[in-house]
């Protein structure tokens, strides 16, 4: 086997093993419930932020030998961060906040005890305020939404949108 048919292999072992395949015979195959993810004309799909998070880890780990290596943290531009997250808010993130992430945050609101004491909810590093948006619609709760600059904007302009 190639390197890179042995890195695909573990790469599609680890999907098995996560449960997103099946093992059937020689192949590997999209496990039923996952179809809803990743196939493309579903309203649920998250594959291009699945691709966005891989294409974010694997700049970081090219960029981790010189990391540790240097004698001063080198500091990235602020401004280029908050667009960066701005940007990944509008596409990547919202798809996988609307997709999956917002239904899950409500469940987990739905265990909290009923009571009427009002309960906030702060989410830090909201994105796009979708999961926000979500919670104070079908919870009892009062949600705040924090995010960089830019980014902030973005879950603003969501909040705002008429449903």
């Amino acid at each position: 086997m190639t390197g890179s048919r042995i890195r695909l292999y573990h790469l599609l072992r680890l999907l098995w093993s996560t449960e997103l395949l099946t093992h059937e015979a020689d192949c590997f195959v999209l496990a039923p419930n996952v179809h809803t993810y990743l196939c493309h004309d579903s309203h649920c799909y998250i594959g291009d932020a699945w691709r966005y998070r891989h294409q974010v880890l694997q700049q970081f780990a090219q960029r981790m030998p010189q990391l540790l290596t240097q004698a001063e943290p080198g500091w990235q531009d602020p401004l280029q961060i908050d667009t960066a997250w701005a940007d990944a808010a509008l596409h990547q993130i919202a798809q996988e906040q609307r997709a999956l992430s917002a239904d899950t945050a409500c469940a987990i609101a739905d265990t909290l005890a009923d009571s009427n004491v009002r309960r906030y909810c702060w989410i830090w590093g909201g994105g796009p305020g979708l999961i926000s948006i979500a919670l104070a619609q079908r919870s009892q709760l009062s949600v705040i939404v924090l995010d960089l600059p830019q980014t902030a904007t973005v879950a603003q302009r969501n909040i705002q949108k008429p449903a």
